[in-house]
């Protein structure tokens, strides 16, 4: 659908928690989970259907009496592709009935006694998306739970959710969305159920960043298109950029700072005259000879920055900076046959 979706490019993205506890969905459960879920909800397994529920059963027991447990085989891929499919494509008035038919009975349970994690969200969902088909996602997607500084990694053509919580978001550079449920906008199911990769039995992947000195933690995804730097600089300081080989857009969360960048020469040895600022980057070392760009910014300000160009953060006496700098990973990436000619 090439009026739709406009461009080729794949688009993995990652999510970094800027609030305190961020939740999302991500990616399939494993099939012995939604196989758990298909027997102690009777209207999800209504949605999904008889032979999609049989054949989930089987690959189950199939797993279970062999040593490939944990392992995504095109069997299993192909039963949650099933499965997926048959509960989307339902009848609109089928998944208001069954819909009903769940949160009445677990409103109910709720006066009764405590409900599961996944039934908490599934009633949340219903007060803010009623009838939507999505409110039963947290029976077949991973449910993740971030805190701030974690970061999550969200592969491309894996399906997710961000439910609720502050994140700052960094992806491949592609526009196109598929959506199928928790939104008011356009959905389209088919194309969705076409390209989702159906992985699962590996959890999401949820880390830290490395800190790269006292201002800077780097996020490093398993994917070449970008990489991100949180930088938190106190009041009254300057602080040198790492220089990267390659551009770089930086943008301000909180407080304000000048961004500097000066004119920059390599030094053809190692000797310190004495006379020249030297860049305390780590890079090849450069005097510098003049400033040539003294940019204010504030939240919500964002900046290029040239490829290997030297910038200095300097706050004032009573504020310091958060500013996020993103720029391509394709120098950072450990695997060897991602790395481009000339690394």
């Amino acid at each position: 659908k090439p009026h739709l979706y406009k461009d080729p490019n794949h688009k993995p993205e990652m999510a970094i928690a800027l609030s305190q506890r961020v939740r999302a969905m991500c990616g399939f459960r494993s099939l012995l989970e939604i196989s758990h879920h298909l027997q102690i909800y009777p209207e999800f397994a209504a949605l999904v259907g008889s032979e999609a529920t049989q054949n989930i059963r089987e690959c189950c027991q199939d797993l279970a009496g062999s040593s490939r447990e944990g392992i995504s085989t095109q069997q299993t891929k192909y039963a949650i592709q099933q499965m997926f499919e048959s509960f989307l494509t339902n009848e609109s008035s089928n998944i208001h009935t069954q819909l009903d038919l769940l949160l009445t009975r677990l409103a109910t349970q709720q006066k009764e006694s405590s409900l599961s994690k996944v039934e908490q969200l599934m009633m949340q969902l219903s007060t803010q998306f009623p009838h939507d088909s999505g409110i039963m996602a947290p029976l077949f997607l991973n449910i993740v739970e971030l805190s701030q500084g974690e970061a999550l990694f969200i592969g491309a053509n894996e399906p997710h959710a961000y439910i609720s919580g502050e994140i700052l978001e960094c992806m491949a550079c592609s526009d196109n969305v598929v959506r199928a449920g928790l939104t008011p906008k356009p959905k389209d199911v088919q194309t969705l159920v076409e390209m989702c990769t159906y992985e699962s039995e590996q959890p999401p992947l949820v880390q830290y960043g490395t800190l790269q000195d006292t201002m800077t933690m780097r996020y490093e995804p398993p994917v070449q298109d970008f990489c991100v730097e949180m930088i938190i600089v106190p009041p009254n300081s300057k602080y040198d950029i790492v220089n990267v080989p390659s551009p770089s857009t930086l943008l301000t969360l909180s407080g304000s700072a000048f961004l500097v960048q000066y004119h920059q020469e390599d030094n053809d040895d190692d000797d310190d005259d004495g006379d020249d600022t030297s860049s305390s980057s780590g890079s090849n070392a450069t005097t510098t000879t003049g400033v040539i760009a003294n940019l204010p910014v504030s939240f919500g300000s964002a900046a290029f920055c040239s490829a290997n160009t030297r910038t200095t953060i300097v706050t004032g006496p009573n504020e310091g900076v958060h500013l996020t700098r993103a720029f391509t990973n394709v120098y950072y990436n450990s695997s060897p046959q991602d790395q481009p000619d000339d690394f």
